[in-house]
C-alpha cells in the first residue's frame, strides 16, 4: 500500500512543479515550499494546499477545452484532483498523529473504494488480495516508463529533434 500512496504522491508532485515551471503564478515560498522541498512526503499538508490553489485557478480561468501547447489545463487540474482525493487523507492522519511514521499512517487508512457503491465488497475481497502482487508490478512499471520516456525526450532535446 505504501508504494501506492508514494506513486500518487510523485504524479502530484510532477503535475504541480510542471504546472509551475510552465506558468508560474505560484510562489512556492508561500509555502514554505522549494523546488526540492515539495519532493518531501513531509510537506505533505502545503502541497495539498498549493495543489487546491492551483486548480481553483485553473477552473476559474480557464475553459475545459483552453490549452498551451498541448498542456490542456483542465485535464491536468483533474489528475491533480485526483491524487488530492487519496493523499487528502494522509495528510489529514499526519496532522493528527505527528508521532506516527508513514507506515503506521498507512496501515490505519482503509484502502480506496474500487467497486461502484451497491457491490457487495467482502465478496470481491478475496480477488482484491490477490490482485496486489500485480498492483505493485504495475506501479514498478509506471515508474520505469515515466524515467525511461523522461530519458528519451532528454536525447531528443540534446540532439536537436524536438
Amino acid at each position: 500500500m505504501e508504494l501506492r500512496f508514494r506513486r500518487v504522491f510523485s504524479v502530484l508532485v510532477q503535475e504541480v512543479s510542471d504546472y509551475i515551471r510552465r506558468f508560474g503564478g505560484f510562489d512556492l515560498s508561500l509555502y514554505g515550499l522549494t523546488f526540492e522541498t515539495i519532493k518531501d512526503f513531509n510537506d505533505l499538508s502545503m502541497l495539498i494546499e498549493l495543489t487546491k490553489a492551483i486548480t481553483r485557478y485553473i477552473y476559474s480561468n480557464f475553459t475545459s477545452n483552453w490549452n498551451n501547447y498541448g498542456y490542456f489545463f483542465w485535464d491536468h487540474a483533474k489528475i491533480m484532483e485526483d491524487q488530492l482525493e487519496i493523499l487528502e487523507l494522509i495528510a489529514h492522519e499526519m496532522i493528527e498523529e505527528e508521532e506516527m511514521d508513514i507506515i503506521q499512517i498507512l496501515n490505519q487508512l482503509q484502502p480506496p473504494k474500487v467497486l461502484p457503491d451497491g457491490m457487495n465488497y467482502k465478496k470481491y475481497n478475496e480477488i482484491f488480495e490477490q490482485l496486489k502482487l500485480p498492483n505493485a508490478m504495475f506501479q514498478y512499471i509506471f515508474i520505469c516508463e515515466n524515467i525511461l520516456r523522461k530519458f528519451i525526450i532528454q536525447v531528443i532535446d540534446s540532439h536537436g529533434f524536438s
